[in-house]
């Protein structure tokens, strides 16, 4: 066993320092000059899982982390802007469409945040609560946020179909979030 690696592992016990789940392989002196090899993992999780695996020299790793890293600031950077933009109208305004859309934009910006293993590594680390429950509270809420919106919006049966669909969504995540408890 090399390591083992999770989102729900603290970062200083990850064998590098990276949002990414990576580790470092130390190849025999025949495997480096072309020789061949089997290489075995072991997954397992409680949901779903992407497993996009690679293999980088270190140079090669860093530097595409360094880019990736580049391109989630600059994102996360444009969400913040579009809050405080819909924020700033909405202050100005005092037209509630602006306050929702802020609202709603924060959660989508969060959520990419926790998506991209940022939020673990910058903002909430070594926080197995946040790890475990952001991805699906924070849809839930951009979720809410819609169905709001909407049934300002929309004729009664539709509002109506929004609201049974908003209370199924948090029923569900309540009762996942009492089995992940009693874990």
């Amino acid at each position: 066993l090399l390591a083992t690696l999770g989102n729900l592992q603290p970062h200083a016990a990850r064998p590098l320092a990276s949002r990414t789940l990576a580790l470092p392989l130390q190849l025999l002196p025949e495997l480096q000059h072309g020789g061949q090899a089997e290489l075995w993992l072991r997954v397992q999780t409680q949901g779903a899982v992407l497993l996009p695996i690679s293999l980088a020299k270190p140079r090669q790793f860093h530097q595409d982390a360094a880019q990736e890293l580049l391109l989630q600031g600059l994102l996360g950077g444009l969400g913040l802007f579009l809050v405080l933009y819909s924020l700033m109208q909405w202050a100005a305004l005092r037209e509630p469409l602006f306050a929702t859309y802020a609202w709603l934009t924060s959660c989508s910006v969060l959520f990419s945040v926790f998506q991209m293993g940022l939020g673990s590594q910058l903002l909430w680390p070594d926080q197995p609560w946040i790890e475990r429950h952001a991805g699906s509270l924070l849809a839930l809420l951009g979720y809410q946020t819609l169905a709001q919106q909407a049934q300002r919006y929309a004729s009664d049966e539709a509002a109506q179909h929004l609201t049974r669909r908003y209370e199924a969504l948090q029923e569900t995540w309540l009762r996942n979030a009492d089995e992940v408890k009693s874990q």
